[in-house]
C-alpha cells in the first residue's frame, strides 16, 4: 500500500485491504479521514510512520497476527480509539506508537507478561 494512498479522503469510513499486502506506507490514512473500521490482512507485517495519524473516527483496530512492526506517531490524535486487539503472540515493535495511555490492548490468552515488557 503507497505512502499518502488516502490522504484527506474525507468521506471514507471504511475499508477492507486485501490479503498479500505486507506493509501500509507512511501517512496513508493520515489527515482527518472518517474511518471508523478497517479490516487489515493477516499478511500485513508492517504499519509504517503515521499511517492513521489524527483518524478521530478510528474506534477500535483489529491487528493481525504476522505484524512485526507499528511505526511513530501511527495513532496519534486517534481520539475516538479505544480498543486494539492484537492477534500475535508476539507483540509488535512500536516505539511512540499512540499518544494516549486510556486505549485498551486486547492481547491473546497468556501473552500478557510479553506484552507488558514491551
Amino acid at each position: 500500500m503507497p505512502e499518502h494512498a488516502f490522504v484527506d479522503c474525507y468521506s471514507l469510513k471504511s475499508i477492507e485491504l486485501p490479503e498479500g499486502i505486507t506493509q501500509i506506507g507512511v501517512d496513508c490514512f493520515v489527515s482527518d479521514t472518517s474511518l471508523v473500521e478497517i479490516s487489515l490482512p493477516q499478511s500485513l507485517r508492517r504499519i509504517d510512520r503515521g499511517v492513521f495519524f489524527n483518524c478521530k473516527s478510528l474506534q477500535e483496530i483489529t491487528l493481525p497476527s504476522n505484524l512485526e512492526t507499528i511505526g511513530e506517531y501511527c495513532f496519534y490524535g486517534c481520539t475516538s480509539l479505544t480498543d486494539v486487539y492484537c492477534q500475535s503472540a508476539t507483540p509488535p515493535i512500536a516505539v511512540e506508537s499512540f499518544d494516549r495511555k486510556d486505549i485498551r490492548l486486547h492481547v491473546p490468552a497468556g501473552c500478557e507478561d510479553a506484552y507488558r515488557r514491551n
